[in-house]
């Protein structure tokens, strides 16, 4: 039982187990298909998608809503269009660029298998 409780006090002081256990964090492997922010975005797009492709400012705002504690700090990203990059090929991205008076736009919709075809090779 002792080396029970040992092993359970060095899971705890571990950093890395407190990163991603409580603040979500990056997935090791790279695998980030059974996050919450995957989840999250597939539930903005299933509301919003235009032309089969949801607009990030949307689900970012649906997102805010809904599950106003997950942010993309949580995944280790700085940004919501970081995690769109870092969950591919889960999501294609299509960027609009802007000009001098209108921003750029960001549009994603989940891949499907011609996509994963397309940029594969």
């Amino acid at each position: 039982m002792h080396e029970g409780y040992k092993g359970l006090a060095e899971l705890f002081i571990n950093p890395e187990f407190w990163s991603h256990f409580f603040r979500g964090g990056a997935p090791d492997d790279g695998d980030w298909s059974a996050l919450s922010a995957v989840d999250l975005l597939r539930q903005a797009e299933a509301r919003v998608a235009q032309d089969g492709w949801t607009l990030l400012e949307d689900a970012v705002a649906i997102i805010r809503t809904a599950a106003p504690d997950q942010s993309p700090e949580r995944y280790g990203c700085s940004s919501w269009r970081q995690v769109l990059h870092e969950t591919r090929p889960i999501f294609t991205v299509r960027r609009e660029r802007g000009d001098h008076l209108t921003p750029g736009k960001t549009w994603y919709r989940s891949s499907q298998v011609t996509d994963y075809e397309s940029t594969s090779g």
